[in-house]
C-alpha cells in the first residue's frame, strides 16, 4: 500500500509537468487520404542510383491503395530490386525535439544488395527501425532534434543505401513537437522500467488502474517501460483477465499504446515478444579536433556495419567546427554544396550542412571548447565514408575517413 501512494503520487506529479509535452505538427497528408494520381498530395519521388544499377536497374512502381490501416496507404513495390523514397519536406521549429511515428507492412521484401529493407527516413537525422520479409502492420518511431534546421524531409523509402524487391505499404504517419522533459517525467520513466523489470505486482496493478486518470505522456512512459521489461511468464498474482484491461483503457488508448498492452499481455501468458531492434544507442566512438591546425585528431574512425553507434564528437579548437558524414566518394560533392551554401548568406542558419542526398548525417555546428553526442546507424553497405568540416574554408583539409567493415 505504501509503495502504491508512491506510485500514484509521482503519476500525479509527473502529469501535471508534462501535459503540455506532446503537439501535434499540421504536416501534410501523413495519412495519404488525398491522392495525386500515384502520389500523396504534396508529397515527390526520389528515386537513387547505386553502381549495381548496371546490372540491377532500379524499377519499381508506388501507388495509393484503399487497403491501409484506416482508409488510404502508400504502396512500393518493386519486382526486380529498387532504391527509392517517396517524400514530403516539413516545416519545424530549430533546436525542438520530435517524435515522428508510423505504420509500415511488407511483403515478400527481399535483400538485393545492400539496403536496408522499408523504412521511414528523416534526412540527415535518422530513421525509424526497418522492416524486411513479410510483415503485418507494424508501428515505427523515431526521436530527432532539428538543431538550426528549419525543414526537414520524411521519406517512405523501399531499399535505402541499397536495392530490395517486394512490396512495402506505409499508413499513419505521425509527427508530434516533445516539449523539454520535466525531471518528473525522467523519474517517472525510470521508476515504471524499474516496476516493470523486477516484476512488482502490486505497484503495477496501482499504476495501470490509474491509467485512465492520467495523461498521454504517462501513458506512454508506463505501457512502453512494462511492455519492454516485464519478465516474461510473470503473471501478477492479482491481475484480471486480460479483456479486463482492454476494456478498462480502450477509450484512453491511441494504437501505439495499445500495442504496448498487448505486448506486456503477452509477456503475462508467458508468450516471447518479437525482438525489435534496440532503440538505445551502442558503444561510443570520440572524435576530436586539434588545436590551431584546422584538423581532426582521428583521421579514420573504424566501426562495424549495420552497428547503432553514438558519436560524441569534441571541439578542442578555438573556433566553431561540425562533422558531416556522407556517403564514399562524396567528399567533394559535400565540400562544394557548403561552399555555395556559404555562398548564399543562408550557411549559418543551416549549420553549413548542406541538404543533399551525399549527406547520412551531421553534427549541428559545436563552439570552441564545447562537445556534442548523436547516435549514427551504421550503414551495412562496407565502405569508406567521409566526415568533414562544412564550416566555410574547412573542408579541403578538415577531413577523415568512417571505415565501415
Amino acid at each position: 500500500t505504501h509503495l502504491n501512494t508512491h506510485c500514484d503520487a509521482l503519476m500525479e506529479d509527473a502529469a501535471a509537468n508534462i501535459q503540455r509535452e506532446v503537439i501535434p505538427v499540421d504536416a501534410p497528408n501523413l495519412g495519404f487520404e488525398v491522392a495525386a494520381d500515384d502520389l500523396p498530395a504534396g508529397w515527390g519521388v526520389e528515386p537513387f542510383v547505386w553502381p549495381l544499377e548496371e546490372t540491377n536497374p532500379n524499377v519499381y512502381t508506388h501507388e495509393i491503395v484503399p487497403e491501409g490501416r484506416t482508409g488510404n496507404a502508400l504502396k512500393i513495390s518493386s519486382p526486380t530490386g529498387a532504391d527509392v523514397g517517396v517524400y514530403v519536406d516539413v516545416p519545424v521549429k530549430p533546436n525542438t525535439t520530435y517524435l515522428l511515428t508510423g505504420w509500415i507492412k511488407t511483403e515478400n521484401l527481399e535483400n538485393m544488395g545492400g539496403g536496408y529493407g522499408a523504412v521511414i527516413d528523416i534526412l540527415t537525422f535518422g530513421r525509424t527501425r526497418t522492416i524486411r520479409g513479410t510483415s503485418d502492420w507494424t508501428w515505427v518511431e523515431r526521436r530527432f532534434n532539428t538543431g538550426p534546421k528549419e525543414e526537414i524531409r520524411i521519406q517512405c523509402h523501399l531499399g535505402r543505401w541499397g536495392q530490395y524487391k517486394g512490396t512495402a505499404w506505409f499508413d499513419d504517419l505521425r509527427l508530434v513537437e516533445l516539449g523539454d522533459i520535466s525531471p518528473s517525467a525522467v523519474v517517472a520513466e525510470t521508476v515504471f522500467r524499474h516496476i516493470g523489470a523486477g516484476g512488482l505486482d502490486q505497484a503495477a496493478l496501482s499504476v495501470l488502474e490509474q491509467l485512465n486518470n492520467t495523461t498521454p505522456a504517462i501513458r506512454d512512459l508506463a505501457l512502453s517501460s512494462f511492455a519492454e521489461n516485464w519478465p516474461t511468464g510473470q503473471r501478477p498474482a492479482a491481475a484480471a483477465d486480460d479483456n479486463a484491461y482492454r476494456t478498462m483503457l480502450a477509450d484512453k488508448l491511441d494504437a501505439p499504446q495499445k500495442n504496448a498492452l498487448e505486448k506486456l499481455l503477452q509477456r503475462w501468458r508467458g508468450e516471447t515478444v518479437p525482438i525489435e531492434e534496440p532503440r538505445t544507442a551502442g558503444r561510443t566512438v570520440l572524435l576530436q579536433t586539434e588545436l590551431n591546425t584546422l584538423k581532426f585528431a582521428q583521421d579514420t574512425l573504424t566501426v562495424q556495419a549495420g552497428e547503432e553507434i553514438t558519436l560524441v564528437f569534441e571541439n578542442l579548437d578555438a573556433m566553431p567546427h561540425n562533422v558531416v558524414i556522407g556517403m564514399p566518394g562524396t567528399l567533394e560533392t559535400i565540400g562544394g554544396a557548403a561552399d555555395a551554401l556559404a555562398r548564399t548568406g543562408q550557411g549559418a542558419e543551416q549549420a553549413y550542412v548542406p541538404t543533399i542526398e551525399s549527406v547520412l548525417t551531421a553534427s549541428p555546428l559545436v563552439d570552441a571548447g564545447k562537445s556534442v553526442s548523436f547516435t549514427i546507424q551504421v550503414p551495412t553497405t562496407p565502405g569508406d565514408y567521409p566526415f568533414i568540416c562544412t564550416f566555410p574554408g574547412h573542408w579541403r583539409i578538415m577531413n577523415g575517413i568512417l571505415r565501415v567493415e
